[in-house]
């Protein structure tokens, strides 16, 4: 289970902090196959975004998250790789973690 540490900033206008993670489409690709960029953004990209998961909703629990995955990687547009890229961005900012990981030491 992946768990949110902080909020990330908005990867769409860098000034707030995101809310969600959004799909944007690949309007010239087929949306039978997977397409689009996720990013995770505030509520800047809500008139622009073809569809959004709210951290709240994802991050609430470990059968919620599974829930969603399973939802996501039944749509044909869903680019799992690019899902993938999106939560390694979160990672390097810190902002998520894996909740199976081992704490480190310090010293």
């Amino acid at each position: 289970m992946i768990k949110l540490v902080k909020s990330p900033l908005c990867e769409m206008c860098g000034k707030k902090p995101a809310v969600s993670f959004a799909w944007f489409q690949d309007h010239d690709r087929p949306i039978t196959r997977p397409n689009g960029k996720w990013m995770a953004t505030c509520f800047c990209t809500s008139d622009i975004e073809d569809y959004y998961v709210t951290f709240d909703l994802y991050f609430h629990g470990k059968k919620e998250q599974n829930d969603w995955d399973s939802h996501l990687y039944r749509k044909t547009w869903f680019d799992n790789a690019d899902w993938w890229k999106m939560l390694g961005r979160l990672q390097e900012q810190r902002a998520i973690k894996d909740s199976n990981e081992q704490p480190t030491a310090i010293g």
